[in-house]
C-alpha cells in the first residue's frame, strides 16, 4: 500500500526550510517505515504558486499544506494527518484514556506552545517584526507553557502512557528550534524534566533518521531592538 504525503515548502533557503519543516516534522517522523511500515511519497515545492493550481486545489480547496493522499481519500490539516499515521503506527495510546491524552497534548501544542514559538521565529527571521515589549510578553508566555509541560513530565516519562506516542513526536518537533536556538543552558536548567524528555525522544533512531541530531543552544538567539 502506498500513501502519498504531499508537503510543500515555500522557500529554498536552509533556515526557512527548517522552520517550515516544523509544520510537517511530526508527520515525517511518524510516516517513517520503521514506525508505520508504509511507503510514503514526500513531495516538496519551492513556490506558493503550487498551492493555487487547479490540481492542488482539488486536493485541498484551502490552498494550504500539508495534504495527505490515502487509498480512501484526501486529508488536510497537520493534526488530522498526525492522528492518521499514529493509528497506522500504533502511536496513539493503548486505551481510550491514553488516546484522549494524546489528543489533549496535540491540541495544546497548537493553542499554547506553537503560537509563542512561531512569533519568536518569525521575528528573528524578519518576517513579522515585534518590539521589545511584545518580545518580553511572548517570551514570558512561552516560559509559562514550558513550565506546564515540565510539570507534567516530572511525573511521567512520556506524555501519554509508558511509551512514545504521536504527542511526544509532535511536541518534540515543535520544540526543536527552541532547543536549538532559544533554550540555552540557563533555560534548560529551569525545566529539567522537559529537557530529559526532549532528549529522550529526539535521540530515538527513527527521529534521528528524519531530523538528525539536535545541537543544543549555547546562547539564545535574539534580535537587537
Amino acid at each position: 500500500r502506498i500513501i502519498k504525503l504531499i508537503s510543500f515548502f515555500f522557500f529554498k533557503q536552509k533556515t526557512a526550510y527548517e522552520i517550515s519543516a516544523c509544520l510537517v516534522g511530526s508527520e515525517m517522523c511518524i510516516r517513517d517505515s520503521h514506525y508505520a511500515h508504509i511507503e510514503v511519497d514526500l513531495k516538496v515545492a519551492n513556490h506558493p504558486s503550487h498551492f493555487r493550481t487547479e490540481e492542488f486545489l482539488k486536493l485541498n480547496p484551502n490552498g494550504k499544506v500539508p495534504v495527505l493522499e490515502t487509498p480512501q481519500g484526501v486529508l488536510f490539516e497537520s493534526n488530522a494527518i498526525v492522528r492518521y499515521f499514529a493509528r497506522q503506527a500504533s502511536l496513539y495510546g493503548t486505551n481510550d484514556y491514553e488516546q484522549s491524552i494524546v489528543d489533549q497534548w496535540l491540541d495544546w501544542d497548537i493553542t499554547e506552545l506553537e503560537p509563542p514559538m512561531n512569533l519568536l521565529v518569525t521575528d528573528l527571521l524578519g518576517w513579522r517584526p515585534i518590539n521589545q515589549e511584545q518580545y518580553n510578553k511572548i517570551w514570558s508566555d512561552l516560559l509559562g507553557s514550558l513550565k506546564i509541560l515540565d510539570g507534567h513530565l516530572l511525573k511521567h516519562t512520556f506524555l501519554s502512557g509508558y511509551n512514545i506516542t504521536a504527542a511526544d513526536i509532535s511536541l518534540v518537533c515543535s520544540l526543536w528550534l527552541g532547543f536549538a536556538n532559544f533554550f540555552d543552558e540557563k533555560v534548560r536548567k529551569q525545566f529539567p524534566s522537559l529537557t530529559r524528555w526532549f532528549l529522550t525522544v529526539a535521540n530515538q533512531p527513527n527521529v534521528l533518521r528524519v531530523w538528525g541530531r539536535v545541537k543544543l543552544c549555547q546562547e539564545r538567539l535574539k534580535k537587537k531592538y
